[in-house]
């Protein structure tokens, strides 16, 4: 069984890892999208700002209170928000999970 740290090692080491292709990226690239029913790489972005957070809190309390409120959030972030958001995301799932 995986430990907390481990737990929250693997979290953070995947968001640093979206920050840093995210920086890559330019405004022309955020409405690209693979094939018309695939999510444009703005989309993509938005849902993986509020994906870890999400799961961490959908496992610990078993409901999705406050989903739809971050994923409204997000869906009003420039390309520039996104590594912050990232980084946020990866304190507030240390947060989540550190009391158990």
């Amino acid at each position: 069984m995986p430990t907390k740290a481990e737990i929250t090692s693997s979290i953070a080491k995947e968001l640093r890892i979206v920050t840093h292709l995210t920086c890559k990226l330019e405004d022309r690239h955020l409405d690209f999208r693979f094939t018309p029913a695939q999510r444009s790489t703005r989309e993509l972005l938005q849902y993986l700002a509020v994906a870890a957070e999400g799961a961490v809190r959908f496992l610990l309390t078993g409901t999705r209170d406050g989903d739809e409120l971050r994923r409204k959030a997000a869906s009003n972030l420039s390309l520039s928000d996104f590594p912050h958001v990232f980084a946020t995301q990866i304190q507030t799932v240390e947060s989540l999970i550190e009391p158990l």
